[in-house]
């Protein structure tokens, strides 16, 4: 797992009700509703009258970031939601402090906050999270904050050891749906470390000094508007900049194949468990997907962040016999696995979430995922998702840059094709004299589909049948009684088919000649789940 993923097995409850869609689909509309936008001026909450960074950047790569943020609270709610500060910082690796802190009110009072008084936290928390790491978070409270109060807070992070050493990466952008009068982040380096600087929405200029080089980025939000449900992510169509030493990322993929070499060595254990695996395959393909469904299904996913571990991935061997680990060390065991049988392979960097936007040059910010693709099959692997058919991606995963560390190639992963993703819904109504119904309904899933299935019913397994043919019947409008036959969450390589039997006691008149009314049934699941996200 790289620093900033989250578990792509992650799990979901049963789709929401149909009537709570209606309500938020109403309620985007109106939102988004051009007269009323015209009207009102959008507000997230708070908004920035001054964000000044500066970077100042060693030639081992060891950097300060020091940021005076001016923020203007608009509304109670924006006083509810950024009425504190965090920083983030591994003590192993850096460290990050307050500087100075006050809050100016409308009436011209100004309030002294001592910036000393921060609470310190793990940065994760909840005591479920399958994360492991030395990440701390400083947190300070703003006081006496309301509508109208402005907030100035200087604060500074420096990293000591930085992912790798003698190269620096960063990316800074400011979202468009906050206004932000004036944001001014500037970088200084050494002249003899060459800065790749990209921008997009914002003005750059460069400078040379006394055997340094400082750029200036300049941006500003003049009219933010509210951002967009189920949309991609803000920083790929906001003011940004990327700034990379490295020249391309060809070279990027080298320096991090060096840092992980001897990771995905093939010792005579994971030789032995390949062999085993793949007894009576001849096949190649059904090998690898031997391999996969094994490690799927036996590594449980752990995220262990430790010093520079959100990069570093433990060996091979270690993480067999752990049975545990995060993206990374998937990864190097499927690949180690792989190689045992000659099935050529390379791990792959990639962004997983709802950004698509990639810098011309390579950025750490860039990735926060790892898979494996097979070079002779052009397929795509992640064990991580739990739930995924052998060359099946997550959505969060499928048609993505992805850069190929064996060889600096940058290729797109397998996208959502009707080929592999398919939805059936299939139903059979028996009319009885008296009126009532006796249904079936099958639904039979393959792909992405499948993975939110298998996904879903493991998540709920203590979940009763009946809780569930009650949410699925009013959903549908009826009202009767029904018996929920589960699919297997435990199998990859099926279709996942789950079926509902029910009888709807509503009974339907067929009294008036010519007058048969009928029901649609109850329907759950399939394709028409997406429109209901």
């Amino acid at each position: 797992m790289m620093p900033t993923k989250r578990p792509s097995h992650s799990t979901s409850s049963p789709p929401r009700t149909m009537s709570r869609v209606l309500l938020a689909l109403c309620a985007a509309l109106l939102a988004t509703s051009p007269s009323v936008m015209a009207d009102t001026p959008h507000t997230a909450g708070v908004s920035f009258e001054r964000v000044y960074v500066d970077y100042e950047i060693a030639e081992d790569g060891s950097f300060s970031r020091t940021a005076e943020v001016v923020r203007r609270y608009d509304t109670a709610q924006g006083v509810q939601q950024y009425g504190q500060i965090r920083l983030g910082f591994q003590p192993s690796r850096g460290d990050a402090e307050f500087i100075a802190a006050h809050v100016e009110q409308s009436d011209g009072r100004t309030i002294a906050v001592d910036h000393t008084r921060v609470h310190l936290q793990e940065s994760y928390p909840h005591p479920e999270a399958a994360i492991y790491t030395d990440r701390k978070r400083k947190s300070l409270v703003l006081p006496d904050l309301r509508p109208g109060s402005l907030a100035s807070v200087t604060s500074r992070e420096s990293i000591r050891d930085p992912e790798f050493p003698g190269h620096f990466s960063a990316t800074e952008w400011r979202s468009v749906h906050f206004g932000l009068r004036d944001a001014r982040i500037r970088f200084t380096a050494p002249a003899s470390m060459p800065l790749f600087v990209e921008v997009h929405d914002a003005e750059v200029e460069r400078e040379e000094l006394e055997g340094k080089v400082r750029w200036t980025i300049s941006m500003k939000v003049e009219d933010p508007w509210p951002r967009e449900a189920l949309g991609v992510a803000p920083m790929d169509y906001s003011p940004r900049v990327a700034v990379s030493s490295f020249h391309d990322y060809a070279s990027f993929a080298n320096a991090y194949a060096e840092m992980i070499d001897g990771s995905r060595a093939v010792t005579p254990g994971i030789q032995a468990l390949a062999d085993e695996l793949t007894h009576g395959l001849d096949d190649p393909l059904e090998q690898a997907r031997a391999l996969y469904e094994w490690v799927a299904g036996n590594i449980r996913y752990v995220a262990i962040h430790l010093g520079r571990g959100g990069w570093i991935p433990h060996a091979a061997q270690e993480v067999l016999e752990r049975r545990y680990g995060d993206c990374k060390d998937h990864v190097v065991l499927l690949s180690a696995l792989l190689d045992a049988k000659g099935i050529r392979n390379t791990p792959a960097l990639v962004q997983s979430g709802n950004s698509w936007w990639m810098p011309e040059h390579p950025s750490l910010q860039a990735f926060n995922h790892m898979i494996v693709h097979l070079a002779d099959f052009d397929l795509y692997l992640d064990s991580t998702a739990r739930y995924a058919d052998f060359g099946v991606l997550p959505l969060e995963v499928s048609d993505k840059t992805a850069l190929m560390l064996d060889d600096g190639r940058l290729l797109r992963t397998s996208g959502v094709s009707a080929e592999v993703n398919r939805a059936a819904i299939e139903q059979r109504l028996k009319l009885n004299k008296d009126g009532t119904i006796i249904g079936e309904s099958t639904v039979r899933n393959s792909g992405q589909l499948a993975i939110i299935d298998r996904a879903g019913f493991a998540a709920n397994a203590s979940v009763p049948d009946a809780q569930f043919v009650a949410h699925f019947l009013g959903q549908a409008g009826e009202h009767g009684t029904g018996r929920l036959q589960r699919p297997v969450t435990d199998t990859l390589g099926a279709e996942v088919e789950t079926t509902l039997h029910y009888t709807l006691t509503t009974a339907t008149t067929t009294n008036t000649a010519g007058n048969l009314p009928i029901t649609r049934g109850v329907r759950f699941g399939g394709i028409q789940q997406f429109g209901r996200m």
